[in-house]
């Protein structure tokens, strides 16, 4: 009822545009073993779910009869804080898994409920997919971006990573950044709750991904002009490509040469060009990543499988809110023969922050 009232007072009031916080609920349990498509049927198992689903359809429907886009953001787990420590978890009773796990890690409580260890998973106990809070708030700025810039189209997004975890394996990896081991207290499951919950992020994949970053840097490989340009100012250029917008207003490319090597992180949090890579991976913003990429980058480079010259000196750029950096590798000898649709096989997403070569596509 408080949904439809909201709705119905932004129609009233001349609203364009409206972000809903959807839930992965309203997938219910899903058919498959593998991730969750936002494509894939919506059958909610409890009333949250079904609440969500039901304020779903009204945004439908309103905006077909209306003046009206929207986008949906269906969340999946939400975890973490602010990295500079603004804001957290300030619920009080909140029952968040990795929440509670730390208060437990804290002395805060004394041991943590782990509810069902009979699923249908590799360990027994419950998978879900768990996205940062900041990467969530960002996904809303580009979504309000995405109904601005196309207001007749509305869309239902997928909010994950598109890998999960398991109960047992997040409260192992709060004892083993703790130092502290919790206690597990076994539970039996709880009503609605599905074996596991992975989101299929298609659209970062595809529209908002890596892909774009490698058509930037195909069109450097092909284009002499563009590339100088690129280097020399990339904003009006990518702006041109559709390649632009929250978390890459500020681009600068940096080259690969025979000589130097770039390699970029952040060592505050985990800024990322979004426009042209889609989501940073997991190992981006771990704090083993950040701290050994500036101490000791070539150690680094070698486990991740790139091994340099001696000769070849390293720089590593460190990302910040206001400039993000993508790397133009160097173009593969045995790649002459090819054009820039050929070239984009070639351009991995962890070659463009650095951490690996143009390889061939498998």
């Amino acid at each position: 009822v408080k949904s439809r009232a909201l709705i119905e007072s932004a129609i009233t009031g001349g609203v364009r545009h409206f972000i809903f916080s959807s839930t992965a609920a309203t997938y219910g349990t899903p058919d498959s073993d593998g991730p969750i498509a936002e494509t894939d049927p919506q059958v909610p198992i409890n009333p949250y779910g079904t609440s969500k689903l039901m304020t779903e359809w009204m945004l439908r429907d309103c905006a077909a009869a209306h003046d009206f886009n929207y986008c949906a953001l269906r969340y999946f787990n939400v975890a973490g804080a602010d990295p500079q420590a603004r804001t957290g978890q300030s619920t009080a009773g909140a029952t968040h898994l990795i929440k509670v796990a730390v208060e437990a890690a804290l002395g805060k409580r004394d041991n943590v409920a782990v509810f069902g260890t009979d699923f249908d998973t590799p360990d027994g106990t419950g998978v879900r997919d768990y996205i940062h809070v900041s990467d969530l708030a960002n996904a809303h700025v580009l979504a309000l971006e995405g109904l601005i810039e196309n207001p007749t189209e509305s869309h239902r997004l997928n909010c994950g990573y598109g890998h999960g975890y398991s109960v047992l394996e997040v409260l192992d990896a709060v004892d083993r950044v703790t130092n502290h081991s919790i206690e597990r207290k076994l539970e039996g499951r709880r009503a609605g709750d599905p074996d596991a919950l992975v989101a299929i992020i298609s659209t970062y994949e595809n529209d908002v991904g890596p892909q774009n970053g490698a058509r930037v840097v195909a069109k450097a490989w092909c284009d002499d002009g563009f590339r100088a340009r690129l280097l020399a100012d990339p904003m009006p250029l990518l702006q041109d490509l559709g390649f632009y917008g929250r978390q890459g207003e500020h681009m600068v490319i940096v080259e690969n040469t025979a000589a130097l090597h770039n390699l970029v992180v952040c060592t505050l949090c985990s800024c990322y060009p979004w426009p042209l890579l889609g989501i940073p991976p997991a190992w981006y913003k771990s704090d083993a990543y950040r701290a050994r990429a500036v101490r000791e980058p070539r150690r680094v480079l070698a486990e991740f499988g790139v091994s340099l010259p001696d000769s070849t000196a390293i720089r590593v750029w460190d990302s910040t809110a206001e400039i993000r950096y993508l790397v133009l590798p160097m173009r593969p000898p045995e790649t002459a023969d090819l054009d820039e649709v050929g070239l984009c096989d070639w351009v991995s997403r962890d070659c463009m922050i650095g951490m690996g070569l143009p390889r061939a596509p498998k």
